[in-house]
């Protein structure tokens, strides 16, 4: 496939397609070899990454542990699978997954703001990061005003901490992090 050919979306992609297509909008996901177009982002979902993304940044940078980034960036997790989180988070010793202009292989901790196409978040996404050894997953429901933190036990996650309306979540993974929900989603 190059850059002119027209994209069949019936047909099962492999991640070398997907670095063909023209730089985006629109940006495109590989769930399990099927392109999917990610629709633009809500004004909602764009201020709670922004909170979401500077506490964090903030936290790991001041405690030099690793480096903190957002999408659009494709995270390879194999050929067939090639997502955008939301926002993640790569520790010191996991940096061997950083290969310029993408990550290959499966961060510390990813954060997914639920909006418009949220099945692949809750399911899809959540299977893979799963079994691919992400240690932490957070989903932050905007509707729900809520938070869940999860983390993994044997490729399969667990709640830790969770907060509806008001409270507050801490990371297992990044000790000291936590989120005051109030002050992120109104």
């Amino acid at each position: 496939m190059d850059t002119n050919t027209p994209l069949i979306l019936n047909t099962r992609y492999k991640a070398s397609d997907l670095q063909k297509l023209p730089d985006g909008p629109p940006y495109y996901e590989l769930i399990s070899g099927t392109l999917s177009m990610s629709p633009s982002p809500t004004y909602q979902h764009q201020r709670i990454l922004r909170d979401l993304f500077f506490s964090l940044h903030s936290f790991v940078k001041q405690n030099d542990l690793g480096e903190v980034l957002c999408a659009p960036l494709d995270v390879e997790f194999d050929e067939t699978n090639v997502y955008q989180p939301d926002i993640f988070f790569i520790s010191n010793t996991n940096v061997a997954v950083t290969k310029d202009p993408k990550i290959i292989g499966a961060p510390d901790l990813i954060i997914e703001i639920l909006s418009g196409n949220k099945y692949h978040d809750l399911n899809t996404k959540k299977y893979f990061y799963e079994i691919f050894g992400v240690r932490e997953f957070w989903l932050v429901d905007p509707k729900k005003k809520s938070i869940e933190v999860l983390e993994s036990s044997d490729m399969e996650f667990l709640r830790y901490s969770y907060a509806k309306h008001h409270g507050e979540v801490k990371s297992k993974i990044l000790d000291g992090f936590s989120i005051n929900l109030s002050n992120l989603i109104d």
